[in-house]
């Protein structure tokens, strides 16, 4: 977890170490594929978390940085998987309920949960809420787009993920 000078966010928190693919016009100026192409040559990170992070491996779920928000005392604002997109189509579904899981069972935080792709964030809610299940609070969904064509196609389904919406 990284402390962020994002005037709105106390974190950001990457469990995941991936490498994203475009899908959307504004992925041209992606500040994440820039940052994964430096750390993929670090040689302090794991050889795995690299291959990760270069798009020549698998992604990673990375145990430690899991279940960082449990380490943080003071209610924070958290970033979640903004290094990716945790609605990638390469997060396996496990990922992304250990995720919710650590969200859920730390409601101290207010989490973001930031994503390009509102089609698979709404069919991951589909399929994993139950009947009863009321969304949490403190767990925001935020949909990033880059112009009113991008919200014209995808806006409306993005407004059908349940929960808070930033």
């Amino acid at each position: 977890m990284n402390k962020t000078g994002i005037e709105y966010l106390g974190y950001t928190w990457n469990p995941i170490a991936m490498r994203c693919s475009p899908c959307s016009p504004g992925c041209l100026i992606c500040w994440h594929l820039r940052t994964a192409d430096r750390l993929c040559k670090n040689p302090s990170l794991p050889e795995n978390e690299r291959a990760a992070l270069a798009g020549t491996g698998p992604f990673i779920l990375r145990e430690r940085e899991l279940s960082a928000p449990f380490r943080l005392k003071k209610p924070a604002v958290i970033g979640v998987q903004f290094m990716g997109d945790l609605f990638h189509e390469n997060v396996p579904e496990d990922f992304i309920a250990d995720v919710y899981s650590v969200m859920i069972g730390c409601d101290r935080h207010t989490y973001l949960v930031l994503t390009k792709r509102p089609a698979e964030m709404l069919q991951y809610h589909k399929r994993w809420t139950l009947p009863g299940y009321v969304n949490p609070n403190h767990i925001y969904h935020g949909f990033s787009v880059c112009n009113q064509d991008e919200w014209n196609r995808l806006g409306p389904i993005f407004m059908q993920v349940p929960g808070k919406k930033f």
